[in-house]
């Protein structure tokens, strides 16, 4: 029989206040973008990646690929609603200077591709600072018939004053939808 002041019984307990609240909170799904993994095989530029970011290093494109896993250890489908992007987009930029962020779901069998989100710069305002900009979407996620994962494109034909890149990727995140 465990005692009422058992050390057994508190750490029951203890672990019941801790993990309870958890289960009902949302589950977000962060990656930063220098740790994405680059396809050199789509990739015209020279990706560069430093401490805190994914940027072009010299003209042309850089793709990247960031594989998005279940936070939910469950199984269940997390709900997701939003991709966010954290970004830099300075002005002025050519028509075709621009970042990218799809969101895809490959079939376990490998069969097919589906695009779930799209995220493009060019549908928000230009600012050299760091910004953060959303995109909503519907989908359920089933990571036991699929796999999926961001990819992000950058586009650059210049470089900046200093001789650095001006576009750059910080983080990208699924979230459910509400506020940030």
């Amino acid at each position: 029989m465990i005692r009422a002041t058992s050390p057994v019984r508190l750490l029951l307990v203890g672990l019941a206040l801790v993990l309870l609240p958890a289960a009902g909170q949302a589950q977000v799904w962060t990656h930063t973008a220098h740790t994405c993994v680059v396809d050199e095989v789509h990739s015209s530029g020279q990706a560069f990646t430093s401490t805190d970011s994914l940027r072009v290093q010299r003209a042309g494109t850089v793709r990247a690929r960031c594989n998005v896993t279940n936070p939910m250890d469950d199984g269940q489908s997390p709900n997701w609603g939003v991709l966010d992007i954290v970004y830099t987009d300075p002005p002025p930029a050519a028509s075709n200077e621009k970042i990218t962020a799809v969101l895809w779901r490959i079939a376990n069998d490998g069969s097919f591709g589906l695009p779930i989100v799209a995220f493009n710069s060019d549908s928000f305002p230009q600012a050299a600072a760091a910004q953060m900009q959303s995109v909503e979407f519907s989908h359920v996620f089933d990571f036991s018939e699929a796999a999926y994962f961001v990819e992000i494109t950058l586009t650059e034909h210049g470089v900046g004053l200093t001789g650095t890149p001006r576009r750059k990727v910080l983080l990208v995140r699924l979230r459910p939808i509400g506020p940030r």
